[in-house]
């Protein structure tokens, strides 16, 4: 979900998912069952793909790797502002306030809330896996809180541009 707020919509048309490691699977069907169910879920690719987004199988190779670059090249459209970028605009460029800054915010607090449940189950003897579970939980709350304090220093025209240095707070 991170990706299409990020995004938005409007660029789907533009997106090439590339799936990879086809080389590694010992059964292809398995692979190609897999690429169908992420393309037909709305929680994987699905609400990409019926909003424009192209899936293609990169067969580790040059040649194959070629053919997508030539397909990205082909089929890029007139630039167009990502959802986030329109966000950061309007909010004053704080990430926080983002569609994909929220979903972020919520991959957080998931994490958090399945940490500390983790450590309700811990044996309290275990203090290794006690002081690892707190360790993450720290990180999380970290995280948490360079998300908040993150802006955007700079978006460049929402009507012409259509990258923007937007993950900082990722970094």
């Amino acid at each position: 979900r991170l990706i299409e707020k990020i995004l938005g919509k409007d660029a789907f048309p533009n997106v090439i998912l590339a799936t990879t490691q086809w080389s590694h699977l010992g059964n292809q069907k398995e692979g190609e069952a897999r690429v169908k169910e992420r393309e037909s879920k709305e929680e994987f690719w699905g609400y990409m793909i019926s909003h424009g987004a192209k899936v293609v199988k990169h067969n580790d190779t040059k040649s194959s790797a070629q053919k997508i670059v030539g397909m990205i090249l082909d089929n890029h459209k007139e630039p167009v502002s990502l959802q986030m970028q329109r966000e950061l605009v309007l909010n004053n460029c704080k990430v926080a306030l983002t569609s994909a800054g929220k979903v972020a915010e919520a991959a957080l607090d998931e994490s958090t809330l399945e940490l500390k449940e983790k450590m309700k189950m811990v044996d309290e003897k275990d203090q290794d896996e006690i002081d690892d579970i707190q360790e993450d939980l720290d990180k999380a709350e970290a995280e948490k809180k360079k998300l908040h304090n993150a802006t955007v220093s700079y978006v460049s025209s929402v009507d012409t541009c259509f990258l923007c240095p937007l993950l900082l707070f990722l970094g």
